[in-house]
């Protein structure tokens, strides 16, 4: 790679953009740099904002009560918008600004004016908004020094959009290379991820490749929300979305595939998983095997939601066809060798959940029920003949079949008891869990129950989190990839394992609670938090793991900011048989002002970038440490992720990582 080459051409252009950058302050009423959207509504028990700028979705910004009205701030640049209000349900333009075509929303208009943005709800051409392209551009340059050796990264995405009277399309084009040379240039450019929106009334219909879609309102979270950074249900995957609304009612339904493709049948059985079925004397035996990936899915969802007053009552399904590639085989015993019935193999899942919530003296009951299960589908089938020293695996299954079998079955109970609104906010929920497994997965049954408690609250500049959650987990001889947190057999979750670092330590115990303390204080020119975590084993038992961070963010003065995190983590070598205290620590300082960020950092950095979300994220740490589950997730290895947990954090403990970087955002 070219080192010197790549920093001079990404200095050289930072340098250029550094003499016109300037702070973009967006402004309706502005404060704390956001655009602050208010409505007065003392009856209302929830509502959302929708417009141009979240593609008219009724789920995503829900605004926060404050006494008698409710708010919530966006962060918008300079341009035309249109948005309404959906107040328990109902679809209402801003009172204060209803504008001239009510049907189309309460008109907003953005300018920037002397390094601000101020507010106008006049639009130029009223009756028939003008269309309107966009281009957009980042760069993102880094150069990564440890003990010696350099790493340089870059990336280019260039986006273009434009917006029409009832279309909305975005298509965003990227370059991602860590060994780009600047004579001869030599680019590997391909498509991100786009999107198409158009809307007719209250309908409106998205195709995607890669990008986000709508999330469902079930508390159960069926459809997006998945996994530990929430990933969305559009996140590598194509297909098309429609969501129609009503005055009381919203429809919603989601087609799309997995744009990766794995093989058929890559699974096997290895010779020496049979040896006991060889030295003993059944005369034949059932084996499944599978490789858990959602690569090449299919993805079938649909939810209706109804409102009315303070009570909300919804369906929703998700059906996932294609996962899990593998093999199924019925061995018998011969005279002198084995025979089998091959069949090379994919999953089919399906679940679906009904909810009720009512508001009922200030505090919000939730109820749900769900039910699914999983098949395992042949695609073709073949015959196998030998002495199985070797194992068995989906080769000879070159044939056509036609053939499923049931594998889990499973349901759901929830309940949730919320109070106080959003800030301060408190929340009880009891989640109960059960699968039961036909031949294939063992033929036994899983429960797992959960209870968790939530509370926070405003002190002065302060916001204060306590969160504390108890699983019991009672998995009896199930398969060991059946985890809770993990979608390998878990058809609650989708794609997305939802492991935190806790989960991944209560994978080698029973009963697990898990308390949770964070403090951010955000106002002025210092930005900053804490948070201690802390583990035991059983009903607040031994500690077996503990950790803490902090992490602060200081305006220095003008466009100049430091930026420090720390961490320690501690785990009990009584019950790992290593551990103890380990910290890490990440230091940066840099120039960040309009379209330009130029910083400089020493130790592992905690925000890298997060193609979900095609933005930095604070995840570095929790990506890295969370690597240990690259080998799979068995129940079995429960102990060995642990002590690669252990000696990941000796590794971040070490990390002297030198790193410069240079982002330039052209919105």
């Amino acid at each position: 790679m070219n080192t010197r080459r790549a920093i001079i051409a990404a200095a050289s252009l930072a340098a250029a953009l550094l003499a016109w950058a300037h702070p973009v302050l967006p402004a309706v009423r502005v404060q704390d740099s956001e655009v602050i959207f208010t409505l007065r509504a003392p009856e209302a028990g929830e509502v959302y904002l929708v417009g141009d700028f979240n593609q008219w979705n009724p789920t995503v910004e829900r605004m926060e009560r404050i006494e008698d009205r409710f708010e919530i701030g966006l962060f918008l640049v300079a341009g035309e918008y249109r948005y309404k209000f959906v107040v328990d349900g109902t679809w209402i333009v801003d009172p204060d600004n209803p504008g001239v075509s009510a049907e189309k929303g309460s008109p907003l208009r953005v300018v920037e004016r002397g390094g601000g943005l101020l507010l106008s709800t006049d639009l130029a051409g009223e009756e028939s908004a003008a269309p309107r392209a966009d281009l957009g551009a980042r760069y993102i340059g880094a150069l990564r020094v440890e003990d010696g050796d350099a790493d340089v990264g870059q990336r280019v995405d260039a986006t273009v959009s434009g917006r029409f009277d009832r279309l909305f399309a975005r298509a965003t084009v990227a370059t991602d290379d860590s060994s780009w040379s600047w004579s001869p240039a030599a680019v590997d450019v391909f498509f991100d991820r786009g999107r198409v929106d158009v809307r007719v009334d209250h309908l409106t219909a998205t195709g995607f490749e890669n990008d986000s879609t709508w999330a469902s309102s079930d508390p159960t979270a069926l459809v997006g929300r998945a996994g530990l950074y929430a990933y969305d249900a559009g996140f590598r995957r194509h297909g098309v979305a429609g969501v129609a609304s009503g005055s009381k009612i919203v429809l919603r339904a989601l087609y799309a595939d997995a744009t990766a493709r794995s093989p058929r049948g890559a699974a096997s059985v290895g010779g020496e998983q049979l040896e006991g079925f060889v030295a003993g004397g059944a005369p034949d035996t059932s084996l499944y095997a599978f490789t858990p990936t959602f690569d090449a899915s299919d993805f079938l969802a649909a939810e209706v939601v109804a409102t009315s007053g303070g009570t909300g009552l919804g369906f929703v399904y998700r059906r996932e066809t294609g996962v899990n590639p593998g093999m199924s085989a019925r061995v018998t015993r011969g005279a002198n060798d084995f025979s089998a019935t091959v069949y090379a193999t994919t999953e089919a899942r399906a679940v679906s959940s009904l909810w009720l919530r009512h508001d009922l003296f200030g505090a919000r009951i939730t109820g749900a029920y769900g039910w699914g299960g999983s098949d395992v589908h042949a695609s073709g089938r073949g015959q196998y003949s030998g002495d199985l020293s070797d194992g068995i695996d989906a080769a000879p299954a070159t044939g056509s079949a036609d053939l499923a079998r049931p594998l889990f079955d499973t349901e759901r109970v929830l309940v949730e008891l919320a109070a106080g609104g959003e800030t301060p906010a408190a929340r009880l929920r009891w989640d109960h869990t059960r699968f039961e497994g036909d031949a294939l997965a063992g033929g036994s049954e899983a429960v797992v129950h959960r209870v968790s408690a939530d509370a926070s609250g405003a002190v002065g500049d302060w916001t204060l989190s306590a969160r504390a959650l108890y699983t019991d987990a009672d998995y009896g001889t199930t398969p060991g990839e059946l985890t809770i947190d993990g979608p390998a057999l878990n058809p609650w979750l989708s794609m997305w394992d939802a492991y935190t670092v806790p989960a991944i330590v209560a994978l080698a115990l029973e009963r697990s609670d898990v308390v949770t303390l964070g403090a951010r204080r955000e106002t002025g020119a210092v930005h900053g938090g804490v948070e201690v975590i802390l583990e035991t084993e059983g009903v607040a038992d031994d500690l077996v793991h503990a950790s803490a961070g902090a992490d602060v963010d200081w305006n220095v003065r003008g466009p100049w900011y430091a930026y420090a995190d720390v961490r320690a983590a501690w785990y009990d070598r009584a019950r790992w048989g290593a551990g103890g205290t380990h910290a890490s620590a990440y230091l940066e300082a840099g120039y960040r002002r309009g379209a330009l960020s130029l910083n400089a950092g020493l130790g592992y950095d905690p925000w890298v970038f997060d193609p979900v979300i095609s933005d930095y994220a604070a995840v570095g740490r929790s990506e890295f440490l969370r690597s240990v589950l690259a080998g799979g997730v068995r129940r079995e290895r429960a102990p060995a992720l642990v002590a690669d947990l252990i000696e990941r954090e000796g590794r971040l403990e070490d990390a002297g990582v030198f790193k410069l970087e240079c982002v330039i955002d052209l919105p």
